[in-house]
């Protein structure tokens, strides 16, 4: 009950889970009725809705893009639906639905969504600051800047070159993983 006055009072935002557009579109109306804050996860034919989404400023998690279409609600799936919502405006976040694919996957799937039309930066961001945004959490992490946690990944290149392999992993500033196995405080 404690999850449904927040949900209700504004404090909480009401993640729903949708594929379909038909189930994506009730839960517009409900949001509208109710005055709840939505994020779409998953949001396989939210492109069908795309310019009510950007209107209404309502968010879609995408994914996972990497899985099979092994449910009705999923026939349609394709990672061009991704670069369509992007391009009429709607905040878009990747997820794999983890362990649907392992979450190692992320920026895999975000270079697939590449190849699908969505533009790099977009790709990027939906990775990092635009999911941060999403989830409301980009006052602390989500891009490089002063003031925020100290959580950084380094790759060998492009993280969405799919050859580019993590080198470092650093956590609130600390190094936690180096490319071998062992992290700076295991070498110490």
């Amino acid at each position: 009950m404690q999850a449904l006055t927040e949900a209700l009072d504004g404090t909480l935002t009401w993640e729903q889970h949708a594929h379909r557009h038909d189930d994506i579109a009730t839960s517009l109306r409900i949001a509208e009725e109710f005055g709840l804050r939505l994020v779409l996860n998953h949001g396989t034919e939210a492109h069908k809705l795309a310019d009510v989404l950007a209107a209404r400023d309502i968010p879609v998690i995408y994914g996972p893009i990497l899985s099979t279409r092994s449910k009705v609600e999923v026939r349609e799936a394709d990672p061009a639906n991704l670069a369509a919502l992007a391009a009429a405006g709607v905040r878009v976040a990747l997820t794999t639905d983890h362990p649907v694919v392992p979450i190692g996957l992320l920026a895999m799937q975000a270079a697939v969504a590449v190849r699908a039309g969505l533009p790099r930066q977009t790709a990027l961001a939906a990775m990092t600051s635009t999911a941060a945004s999403i989830a409301g959490i980009d006052d602390r992490v989500g891009a490089l800047e002063p003031g925020r946690d100290g959580d950084v990944v380094l790759w060998s290149g492009d993280p969405l070159d799919v050859a580019s392999t993590v080198r470092e992993v650093l956590i609130d500033g600390r190094t936690v993983y180096v490319s071998g196995g062992a992290s700076q405080k295991e070498k110490a």
